[in-house]
């Protein structure tokens, strides 16, 4: 018996587009005389679909696609995700189709509660009951994201169809596996492929024989299909679908830039290129998500620019092979001192100068998206994000943050995986020190501890939610743990006026508002 899997990349709001998609893949299994065809949990309304699903024809449309899928594939075992309505509540399902009717309908019982999917908030529970199809002697139990041993032990087959993110899924699959190798059941999880908002869903999709060797691996971040042969469940040559951790958060910021902007609709993207490694890496990512063809990168000097960093973003564009353009900002800046002169008189040169010249240089990269119909990549990493340093309406413009899940030294992690066979971001923007240069010689560990310190205390107070006291006693300096943690809470107002970051990890963005 053929059980046909389909890891396509699906989303919300476009039903009749991802439709077509489900169409395609169910079309292309039956071609491999696939017999059972599980297609993703939601597949029929996308994840999160969340107040999409307070629309009544949001929900029509879901039905019209599920009659068509009914009616269409008479001869084949069709499962599927969507949304039930039943007595003005919702329900997260699974339709089993078979002979032009809907043969069973299996509703999730455990509901998940998390930052990337509140399902407890739109779906009502299911029952606790066994679930189950049973096809030519062969019993295949029907479960989501969570299950039961007593439900498994009873099947000869388990079928998951889960929903995990990006940035869980090494962790929960390692868990997941080890629970399977209690069991010894023959498995095969289908987990969900797309991106909406913050959160991407990675795929990884696989299935295991009873003594947990794999006979299928899909990749992360790409769609495939398969065929299981479930009286077999024999196992394929080895196919190597593992990656690095560092290889993983560039595969998958590579599928979140792409998706969105698949999905927004736009082609193009506007860098701000400052010379320094942030831009750098978001630029390298952009090109390899986008093409060169579709990355245009702004050079926008001041009179505190140095002459290398110039250099070093006209270096990384040549390298790129993307067009870039030259905006000196001096005279924009002269014009805006004199406008606000009445105001600043001869008070002395501070933040409000430094700021400015990152405001215009915001403004400049807005217009340029405006009129060239494109968008603004944002550039600010995660330790800066936390510590406030960023300017608001300036070097925090932009749709997506594509590198803000990510620690600084993350970034150079990056840079140097981006560089791994040949040489796109410079060597000098790689070994310079960083600097903002908003002020003469200015350098970021003016105001900061290292990176590599900044970055180990703020995952022990973000992360770890050790106390300062804690942190000292590991060793760190008191002066740096205390001015860390005095910024993250002075600037933790900023947090919720940056872009969306492309979620990678998954930590360290948001921590609870403690009393000072």
């Amino acid at each position: 018996m053929k059980l046909g899997v389909a890891q396509i990349n699906l989303g919300v709001g476009n039903l009749d587009f991802y439709f077509d998609k489900l169409l395609a893949a169910v079309n292309n299994l039956i071609t491999q005389n696939a017999e059972i065809i599980a297609l993703p949990q939601l597949a029929l309304t996308g994840v999160p679909a969340e107040d999409f699903l307070k629309y009544t024809d949001y929900l029509q449309k879901q039905d019209d696609n599920l009659a068509i899928l009914k009616t269409r594939y008479p001869e084949i075992h069709l499962l599927v995700g969507g949304v039930l309505q039943q007595d003005d509540k919702l329900y997260n399902v699974i339709f089993y189709l078979h002979n032009d009717k809907i043969q069973k309908i299996f509703p999730k019982q455990q509901l998940i509660e998390a930052e990337w999917l509140d399902e407890k908030h739109y779906f009502e529970a299911g029952k606790r009951e066994n679930h189950f199809i049973e096809i030519d002697g062969k019993r295949i139990s029907i479960n989501f994201d969570c299950f039961h041993t007593d439900v498994s032990y009873q099947s000869d087959v388990l079928l998951f169809f889960t929903t995990v993110p990006a940035h869980r899924y090494k962790e929960l699959s390692k868990n997941f596996k080890k629970k399977l190798k209690v069991i010894q059941k023959p498995a095969v999880v289908l987990n969900y492929l797309g991106s909406e908002g913050r959160y991407l869903f990675a795929g990884g999709s696989y299935a295991l024989n009873s003594a947990q060797e794999t006979i299928v691996d899909f990749p992360f971040f790409d769609e495939k299909q398969a065929i299981v042969d479930l009286n077999t469940m024999e196992e394929l040559p080895a196919i190597d679908t593992s990656v690095s951790d560092i290889e993983f958060i560039h595969n998958a910021l590579i599928f979140g830039i792409k998706d969105y902007f698949n999905r927004t609709g736009f082609k193009k993207a506007i860098i701000g290129l400052s010379g320094g490694i942030d831009s750098a890496v978001v630029a390298a990512l952009a090109v390899e998500a986008l093409g060169k063809d579709n990355v245009q990168g702004i050079l926008m000097p001041s009179e505190f620019s140095s002459s290398h960093s110039v250099d070093d973003a006209i270096a990384l564009s040549e390298n790129l092979e993307i067009s870039h353009e030259t905006l000196p900002i001096k005279n924009t800046y002269d014009s805006f001192l004199e406008t606000l002169n009445p105001l600043f008189k001869d008070l002395p040169f501070n933040v409000a100068e430094e700021n400015l010249q990152a405001r215009i240089r915001g403004t400049l990269l807005m217009a340029v998206a405006n009129k060239f119909n494109a968008i603004v990549l944002n550039t600010s990493n995660k330790s800066e994000a936390l510590v406030g340093y960023g300017t608001l309406y300036g070097d925090l413009v932009g749709s997506i943050g594509v590198i803000e899940d990510l620690y600084k030294t993350e970034v150079y992690e990056l840079a140097h995986f981006i560089n791994r066979n040949k040489k796109i971001i410079p060597t000098h923007i790689l070994e310079k020190a960083p600097s903002a240069e908003l002020h003469p010689d200015q350098k970021d560990s003016d105001s900061l501890p290292p990176y590599d310190v900044l970055d180990n205390i703020l995952r022990e107070f973000v992360e770890h939610r050790h106390s300062k006291s804690e942190i000292i006693a590991m060793g760190y300096d008191e002066h740096a743990v205390n001015h860390t943690i005095e910024l993250l809470y002075a600037n933790d107002y900023k947090k919720f006026q940056v872009p969306p970051p492309l979620v990678v990890t998954g930590k360290g963005k948001y921590f609870p508002l403690l009393l000072k």
